[in-house]
């Protein structure tokens, strides 16, 4: 009986860390497009996401293939070679 409810507990317990974590599954690209033609960094990257509500911001280098799968949540931002950003994206 002890180690069920030990069980039991131990799973309460690793659950309720999952129940903390939430997405905002939201993007909206249109304060994004500020950013295009300034430099793609760090700084610029966390600006983008918070301006456009993303929980993720994945980067997009030049000449790159990138997956067509689109999460809600995320922002994409294509730069060029000289590290300008080009678009930013939802999706």
């Amino acid at each position: 009986m002890k180690i069920q409810v030990l069980t039991i507990a131990v799973g309460a317990l690793a659950l309720s860390g999952c129940a903390t974590f939430s997405r905002t599954e939201f993007c909206n690209a249109a304060p994004g497009q500020l950013f295009v033609g300034q430099k793609a960094d760090a700084a610029s990257g966390l600006a983008i996401r918070q301006a456009t509500g993303a929980d993720t911001v994945r980067w997009i280098p030049p000449r790159t293939s990138v997956t067509q799968e689109v999460m809600q949540g995320r922002v994409n931002v294509s730069y060029d070679d000289a590290m300008n950003i080009t678009a930013v994206t939802c999706g």
